[in-house]
């Protein structure tokens, strides 16, 4: 019997009806709309409702917060990885640039000692390869680690003072030694003495040059590890 079923039966009977009847109809209306056909009490499946809804929020909530800590762990994995690799490529790059200084140094030092067994002063037709490793040498310095700087500076500046040496090509000498006619016509720094001068400073630049790349060896082997 349901809460409906109970109304009707009160409302048969009438406002006229022994007061103790209609009590009991009451409380026995009252009491089978508590219970279902069955004897179950009638919040029964509906608290079992809210337990399956309760259960399948927590179980979607779980499930969510679990994919959103996979996604993050998947980017923290793939950023480290992207990380990883960036510091790799730096280093590789850190690696060929400290061993093409090394070989720059290598042929600095080959350079020089050719120059050094010339058969006589190094003329400026004789420097040009030494120019243009000085032109990079000095970019190291300016533009290579910091640690590099001034030992690739130093080498410069002795390239530099060797190359002040050059004497005048012998084609050259002649042509302004025929043109004067007097030996008080001959230009100053062409003079036999200033021309001598300098083919001494070439032994003294050729020794600097030598310490000077030696210390920059060292250093490139210092940031290379070795």
């Amino acid at each position: 019997m349901n809460i409906a079923r109970g109304i009707q039966l009160w409302v048969d009977t009438g406002p006229n009806s022994h007061s103790g009847y209609h009590s009991g109809l009451v409380r026995l209306s009252m009491g089978n709309a508590a219970q279902n056909s069955s004897g179950t009490p009638a919040w029964v499946p509906v608290v079992g409702a809210i337990a399956v809804i309760a259960v399948a929020c927590i179980g979607w909530w779980l499930t969510r917060t679990y994919r959103r800590e996979d996604h993050q762990r998947e980017d923290e994995h793939r950023h480290g990885d992207h990380r990883r690799d960036d510091q790799h490529r730096h280093q590789d790059r850190q690696r060929e640039d400290l061993a093409a200084n090394r070989r720059l140094l290598e042929d600095a030092d080959l350079e020089m000692r050719r120059l050094s067994r010339l058969e006589s002063a190094a003329g400026r037709g004789d420097l040009a390869h030494l120019q243009d490793l000085q032109v990079r040498v000095e970019r190291v310095a300016d533009r290579g680690p910091y640690a590099l700087k001034q030992p690739f500076g130093v080498v410069s500046g002795c390239m530099d003072a060797y190359i002040a040496t050059a004497v005048p090509d012998v084609a050259e000498a002649m042509e302004i030694y025929c043109k004067a006619s007097t030996p008080d016509e001959v230009p100053l720094s062409w003079s036999l003495a200033v021309l001598l001068k300098r083919a001494a400073q070439q032994g003294r630049a050729t020794s600097a040059l030598a310490d000077a790349v030696m210390a920059a060896e060292q250093a490139v082997e210092a940031l290379r590890g070795g």
